[in-house]
């Protein structure tokens, strides 16, 4: 929030991600200490798959619990990152069907308000608060064409198909002089890994994370059946959404869980996981029974 008080924005440039002067479709754009939005909004999503876990259970949630989803939602809205709304909404769209979510009568109230809320906030916006227009031009602008993010991220995508057909299976490797000169930087995840390592190393990529998922799965359903550990549990199927949302959705934007300012969130939050694995596992030819 101190973007909004010039007087502060020499505290701004201590963490921020782009320049104090580059307004007004960057600078106010939310991003924390994490000095980019996208990053920020990748972190922001935690906590409401975290949160989101407890109301599919029926676990009780308090105010503050409530307060925490309403302002990590109200700071990812104004994050303006297209890849982390698209991607959280999408994912919560699954769980809310894979869940026990679906059959609570307040789960469609809060949905309703969500929808009607995001409705309104663009039709009364989409002209004169530009962050808005950003993330309708995703679909195409006033023109018809998309935006340059947009854009690139098709490029990548093209340039993949082109190695993929001419180079397989591995494309063109790491080769930077090579890259560089087709494009100046590859921001997503199917780009980045069709791009140097073709299918297979996409495949290897997609191995990974679906072991990361399985894991993820394991410790939430061992925990399903433990009336303790509830925060395993939900850190755990938060955990799941993650991954799910850069295969599924995100990492059509962004290699989110592997970029600089990311990667240390992502690896320790699934160590967390890892750990309750082990625990929960018949390591000793026996189950443990729980965590604590």
């Amino acid at each position: 929030m101190l973007i909004y008080i010039p007087a502060l924005w020499p505290v701004v440039d201590i963490f921020k991600g782009r320049p104090s002067d580059d307004m007004p479709l960057h600078f106010y754009r939310w991003s924390g200490t994490y000095g980019y939005p996208s990053d920020f909004s990748f972190y922001l999503s935690f906590f409401i798959f975290y949160y989101f876990s407890f109301f599919a259970r029926r676990i009780s949630m308090s105010v503050g619990e409530w307060l925490i989803v309403l302002v990590a939602f109200c700071a990812m809205f104004l994050s303006f990152s297209r890849g982390g709304l698209f991607s959280t909404v999408g994912i919560l769209g699954l769980a809310f069907w894979l869940t026990g979510a679906r059959t609570r009568k307040t789960s469609y109230l809060l949905l309703f308000a969500m929808i009607v809320s995001s409705i309104s906030i663009f039709l009364a916006f989409s002209e004169e608060f530009e962050q808005v227009s950003y993330i309708l031009e995703t679909f195409g602008g006033e023109d018809g064409d998309v935006d340059g993010s947009t854009s690139h991220r098709l490029k990548e995508l093209a340039l993949a198909g082109e190695y993929l057909s001419q180079l397989p299976p591995l494309s063109e490797g790491s080769n930077r002089l090579e890259l560089e000169t087709r494009i100046e930087v590859i921001e997503s995840f199917y780009g980045f890994h069709l791009i140097k390592w073709g299918i297979l190393g996409l495949t290897a990529a997609l191995v990974i994370k679906f072991v990361f998922f399985l894991v993820c799965c394991y410790v939430y359903k061992k925990g399903l059946c433990s009336e303790r550990n509830e925060t395993q549990t939900a850190l755990a199927f938060a955990v799941a959404c993650l991954v799910a949302s850069e295969v599924l959705l995100f990492g059509f934007s962004s290699a989110i869980s592997d970029r600089f300012k990311t990667l240390p969130t992502f690896y320790l939050l699934f160590g967390y996981v890892l750990s309750g694995y082990f625990l929960f596992s018949d390591v000793n030819g026996k189950y443990r029974g729980g965590i604590g």
